[in-house]
């Protein structure tokens, strides 16, 4: 590459195409592109995965959460996956990843909405400054709405949902409905007295729901000035890094934290030391946000259980025991907990009794510190 001899631009040599300098991590916002999908939300898109009823709803993808006011029923996300070249997101930024947000086959008008909510130190930069949004979006064949609305919000609370936080709009666009990738943007000046910054993109559906009853969004971008740069793609494991600061899981998403055998590669084992009790403690790979955050267990189902534990011992089957938690220690970098069986009126068997060896226990376990 040969300079201009223009401050912040050079000349590509290969293409003789002459680009602006762009800072990385202008992107304020995570996983924009929807790359990262750590809960393994849906991919097959004719059939979108239920939202759930009560808060938070769900998420997505990493760091998006999608509900209705009221947790009304009915409402379907799921990751899409493999655009191609002809794709705008594609051919503009080598985007192949987009949430889809969307209605069920129900006749329930209540709005969906699609949050980002900010961390307030991140928010602190924004503050007082002119700010612009900018994202790729589709609305299927069936979308009911005329309109796919993007809102920037501000709040003066530390780390606040827009769910449930005080928030004020200060930029909203609603944007015709099309079925062919569209790029837009909203630019607004985030006040000065904001302590947190967030986004939304909502819709009210009408009438009863078609089978293609949703929008489709990528290539997220909040950044200072009132220019739209090119979308940034950071290399995937920085990306995931930034998302397992909010979530982190043991098992792997295909298996939807099912231990589908004792050996599962994915999941936290311990050596008993003791015939009485299993010890388990777990660093995790990032720092999360808080420490006070939420720590589901899991054997071999795909629903928390906090006194279950899948055991082997030698001269016994492998199986699920129920337990007594004893203590369930959380920090910000990890947890540590003790199951015991030694309790009157507790399900166990000689894994913890007899005198042949030690034992094995195993869970998978998911840590959620979103806001």
């Amino acid at each position: 590459m040969a300079a201009t001899g223009q401050k912040g631009l050079y000349v590509n040599m290969n293409t003789g195409a002459v680009q602006a300098y762009l800072p990385p991590f202008r992107n304020a916002l995570i996983n924009g592109d929807m790359r990262i999908n750590q809960r393994g939300t849906s991919t097959n898109l004719a059939s979108l995965t239920a939202v759930a009823t009560t808060t938070p709803g769900s998420w997505v993808v990493d760091r998006w959460n999608v509900y209705r006011p009221g947790f009304v029923a009915d409402a379907g996300i799921g990751q899409g996956i493999g655009m191609v070249y002809a794709d705008l997101p594609f051919s503009d930024a080598g985007i192949t990843t987009y949430a889809r947000v969307g209605r069920k086959a129900n006749s329930a008008t209540t709005p969906i909405h699609c949050d980002y909510n900010m961390e307030s130190q991140d928010s602190y930069r924004l503050v007082g400054k002119t700010v612009t949004l900018s994202f790729y979006y589709r609305n299927g064949v069936n979308f009911s709405d005329n309109f796919l609305t993007a809102t920037l919000f501000s709040g003066t609370g530390t780390n606040q949902p827009l769910r449930s936080g005080t928030f004020t709009s200060f930029a909203t666009t609603a944007f015709a409905k099309s079925q062919s990738w569209v790029r837009a943007t909203v630019t607004g000046t985030v006040p000065t007295s904001a302590a947190q910054v967030c986004l939304r993109f909502s819709y009210t559906p009408v009438g009863t729901a078609g089978g293609t009853d949703h929008f489709d969004v990528t290539g997220v971008q909040l950044e200072l000035g009132s220019v739209a740069t090119p979308f940034e793609v950071r290399p995937f494991p920085v990306e995931l890094q930034l998302c397992m600061r909010y979530y982190e899981r043991s098992s792997d998403p295909s298996s939807t934290h099912a231990m589908i055998a004792f050996y599962d590669p994915h999941s936290v084992q311990s050596y008993s030391k003791s015939a009485l009790y299993y010890d388990f403690s777990v660093k995790y790979k990032v720092t999360k946000r808080t420490a006070n955050h939420i720590l589901n267990l899991y054997t071999d189902t795909t629903t928390p259980a906090d006194n279950k534990v899948w055991c082997e011992s030698p001269g016994i089957t492998a199986g699920v025991l129920v337990v007594t938690l004893d203590f369930k220690l959380l920090s910000i970098n990890g947890w540590s907990l003790r199951f015991s069986a030694n309790v009157a009126g507790v399900t166990y068997n000689s894994a913890f009794t007899s005198g042949s060896g030690n034992a094995f226990g195993s869970v998978n376990f998911e840590a959620i510190a979103e806001i």
